[in-house]
């Protein structure tokens, strides 16, 4: 196991300098410095740093993603201990610590089996310099597995020493979790294997995205939260080269499928995209249907996924698109070769039936989107 090692004064002039460190004003200081006292006189340091953490933590959310609508902290609400926060659909417990010198996060064990919460969020709470900075996440059900792979105990105080590089230490991972609604579903960087089946389950559980509305114009509730763009048709025009719009670079992909793949798409297909990053890689996913006459098939529609990055980026190599169904992996491909500059796989299926879209990354990190149905 690798531990990570912070040099004290490196770890001071890094979190000052850093742009998503959050101020602590003196009346913040001053009602925690109070109010640790009255809630928990047995450990009112402990509390002092997490009422703290608690008050940065909202800043910083509203700071980085204001359509969680987080409300700013009001003096006259005081959070139950240990402070936790609804994020998105997930509840997170904050963990406040002093510093990560050490390499290691205590937790106590009742957080651990009693909590409601379904993440961790590590806050570092720098006191000496009044500012506290969100360093990384955990998942309670990624934890729960890696405590028992690891046989991890707790000592005789029942408290857990994790290894910092359990948690996944990219705070905007945490943020893109939110988009994806898989908040508390996926697994930390050091333990990635522990992603896939909880994130899928989540994915699964989130409402569909109802793709039969883009034959109408309109994209549903759910993409429109999402943020994903709906595309005009297609004109697989040699003139639209310049491949910077998703639409531009929709119909250049689309003219290589069916003049060097034999893929067939008929012109009223209509189709969607959606822009997001996984580790460091910007990728763009593109969701292409059409409906197939039933007459002549048991599918009633197809569906076409393609993974390309964005204009000015690079997808790794080793990046895999999945497709699931309810039960099961449908098709996975897997990007090998350096001169490919783009993924796709096609499934086709009924009415109302619903299919999971998942990437992953070569370090193993999984991202899964909300179900896609066909609901006319």
């Amino acid at each position: 196991m690798t531990y990570l090692t912070l040099d004290y004064d490196d770890r001071l002039g890094e979190r000052f300098l850093h742009p998503d460190a959050i101020a602590l004003s003196d009346e913040a200081i001053a009602w925690a410095a109070t109010r640790s006292q009255a809630v928990n006189p047995s450990d009112d340091w402990g509390t002092y740093l997490h009422l703290l953490a608690w008050i940065g933590v909202r800043e910083w959310l509203q700071r980085r993603s204001p359509r969680l609508a987080i409300p700013a902290w009001d003096p006259a609400t005081l959070p139950s201990y240990p402070p936790t926060l609804q994020i998105g659909e997930a509840i997170a417990q904050l963990v406040a610590i002093a510093c990560l010198e050490d390499g290691t996060v205590e937790l106590p064990r009742r957080w651990v089996e009693t909590t409601s919460a379904s993440l961790y969020v590590l806050v570092e709470v720098l006191d000496e310099i009044d500012q506290v900075q969100v360093r990384g996440f955990l998942p309670r059900t990624a934890l729960m597995q890696a405590i028992q792979t690891a046989g991890l105990e707790p000592n005789v105080h029942d408290i857990y020493s994790l290894p910092v590089d359990w948690f996944d230490l990219d705070p905007d991972r945490l943020l893109l979790q939110t988009d994806f609604g898989t908040l508390g579903a996926i697994a930390p960087a050091a333990t990635p294997d522990l992603a896939a089946t909880p994130d899928l389950a989540a994915a699964r559980a989130r409402p569909a995205i109802n793709a039969a509305q883009w034959f109408r114009d309109q994209l549903d509730q759910v993409a429109q939260d999402l943020a994903w763009i709906l595309l005009p048709s297609f004109s697989y025009s040699p003139a639209l080269r310049s491949l910077r719009s998703p639409i531009e670079q929709l119909d250049g992909i689309l003219s290589d499928l069916t003049r060097h793949r034999d893929v067939t798409i008929p012109t009223t297909a209509r189709s969607a995209a959606y822009d997001f990053r996984v580790d460091d890689a910007s990728l763009r996913l593109y969701v292409v249907l059409w409906d197939l006459p039933s007459a002549s098939d048991d599918s009633d529609w197809n569906l076409l996924v393609i993974l390309s990055p964005q204009p000015d980026s690079l997808m790794p190599l080793g990046t895999c698109l999945h497709i699931h169904d309810d039960q099961s992996l449908l098709t996975e491909t897997t990007l090998q070769d350096a001169s490919s500059t783009f993924l796709y796989a096609q499934v086709a299926g009924v009415q109302q039936e619903q299919f999971l879209i998942s990437v992953r990354s070569p370090s193993g990190i999984h991202l899964s989107l909300p179900p896609i149905a066909f609901m006319p």
